[in-house]
């Protein structure tokens, strides 16, 4: 049946609200309904409009999906939800400029948060994502993040500890907000998403986002294949299963759509992957070398800019030329590969070194500050991204379970992409056991897609339209079989 926005999604008949009702005293089992004239559903006690709840697991690269640790994730498509292959992140594959790009639909050449850290050359200020007051501050958030939007089309939202979130971007904030705080648990997190859904509905959010940072943190510090890593997602799994064990019990399960999905992955860095950028380049001559493992140039004069990339691209070619192994490529910002879109922006620096998966450019002060184990000879682990965002190393996850991500009856679907795909699931979706080959039943999987489709992707579930942005796929709704 077809909505009154023109869409086909489940559970979103129009039913008088006295005969869905007068069904619910009469079987005593608290249905999904829709009340007349809205698109609202009833979980037996409570109405609710359509809603999604956004979270983020930050650095979960998408081939840990197949390490047997993460049931309640992977079971999601065995239970007829949402799976993509994979997530695309922007480029760089870094934190703040993703998790920014998921909210917008904007990449970081538009948005403006073109790295984790980074100069505004036309203020004189500098960006640092860990420094609170730059958070707050509106002059550095390009774009419309969705609880914006949301909030301009009279919808109430919360956000837990999101890039952004901390800062009035045209004049409005999220309803209710959290600033980051490291120490709070996922269990508590997703107590806090519980809190906000169990609100009256005059004041409940009907978008909800939250970000967990410990499996990044593990990847950062023990490499992606460090048992920190696995022991995070453990617990990253536990958080999933906690929550959709709570949505059921208060009938929430088929109401609320939830998305969980990662801002980039990790690639293993080793010992000898430290590139010191000053036995390249005379520091003296810029105001900054920025963008780990990145190596953003800021000239202090403008006019050296070709010049310096003449020298750099000079160098390539010679240690290219005597056999040398050269783990990097440097670009003026207006050669980068146009895929990038990362060419325009006046924060993005006019000298890009970019190194290949698992290298790491890195001033000498910081490297022998941060890594005397390594000067010492010692062999270390850690992990790292950053880099090209179609390298695999970095894809990350896009999953989702809720009334508009049902494959068996109807389910948002980008047909740009092309039809679902048939994979077949190494593990059990539950335990975690091995599944032998010839016995394995395919699983549909929506094909791999950007990260900057998801903001028009929670816009069309919360039915209002979206701000400008970069997105370009058409979702609609179909079955996997169509």
């Amino acid at each position: 049946m077809e909505d009154k926005d023109g869409r086909f999604g489940p559970f979103r008949w129009q039913l008088l609200a006295e005969v869905a009702v007068g069904a619910l005293l009469t079987t005593g089992f608290h249905s999904t309904i829709v009340a007349q004239g809205n698109q609202r559903y009833f979980n037996g006690t409570e109405y609710f409009s359509p809603t999604v709840v956004l979270i983020s697991f930050d650095g979960f690269r998408a081939d840990y999906l197949d390490r047997g640790l993460t049931p309640h994730l992977t079971n999601i498509v065995h239970e007829g939800g949402f799976q993509a292959e994979y997530l695309i992140p922007s480029f760089p594959s870094s934190t703040f400029p993703n998790h920014y790009s998921i909210v917008t639909g904007l990449y970081p050449g538009s948005h403006g948060i073109v790295s984790n850290i980074f100069d505004d050359p036309d203020t004189g200020h500098t960006f640092h994502h860990k420094d609170k007051k730059c958070q707050q501050r509106s002059e550095w958030w390009g774009g419309e993040p969705i609880w914006v939007t949301a909030e301009l089309h009279g919808q109430k939202t919360a956000v837990d500890m999101w890039a952004g979130v901390e800062a009035p971007i045209k004049g409005k904030r999220a309803t209710y907000s959290e600033s980051f705080d490291r120490v709070v648990t996922p269990k508590d997190k997703v107590d806090r998403i519980l809190t906000w859904l169990d609100l009256p509905n005059s004041d409940r959010p009907t978008f909800v986002a939250s970000y967990f940072s410990e499996i990044d943190r593990a990847g950062h510090h023990f490499s992606p294949d460090s048992d920190q890593v696995n022991n995070e997602l453990r617990q990253a799994d536990a958080a999933v299963s906690y929550l959709q064990e709570q949505l059921r019990k208060r009938n929430l399960h088929d109401i609320v759509n939830v998305i969980y999905l990662s801002d980039h992955g990790m690639a293993p860095v080793g010992s000898d992957s430290f590139l010191v950028v000053n036995e390249l380049v005379d520091e003296s001559r810029f105001e900054a070398i920025e963008g780990l493992p990145l190596g953003l140039l800021f000239p202090k004069n403008y006019n050296d800019t070709q010049a310096i990339y003449n020298e750099l691209e000079e160098k390539h070619r010679s240690l290219s030329k005597n056999g040398v192994h050269v783990p990097w490529k440097v670009y003026l910002k207006a050669d980068l590969p146009s895929r990038f879109h990362y060419s325009t922006h006046g924060r993005i620096a006019p000298i890009i070194l970019l190194p290949n998966p698992g290298y790491i450019f890195i001033r000498k002060q910081d490297f022998e500050a941060r890594h005397k184990k390594v000067i010492q000879g010692e062999k270390v682990a850690y992990g790292t991204h950053g880099y090209d965002n179609l390298d695999k190393t970095m894809r990350a996850i896009f999953l989702a379970h809720g009334p508009d991500f049902r494959l068996s009856q109807s389910t948002l679907w980008a047909h740009d992409k092309g039809r679902f795909l048939d994979v077949i699931p190494t593990f059990t979706p539950q335990g975690g056991e091995s599944i032998p080959k010839e016995v394995a039943q395919p699983v549909k999987l929506h094909p791999a897609f950007t990260n900057t489709e998801v903001y028009g992707l929670i816009c069309q579930i919360l039915g209002f339209p979206p701000a400008p942005n970069d997105g370009t796929l058409n979702w609609e709704y179909t079955t996997s079989t169509a």
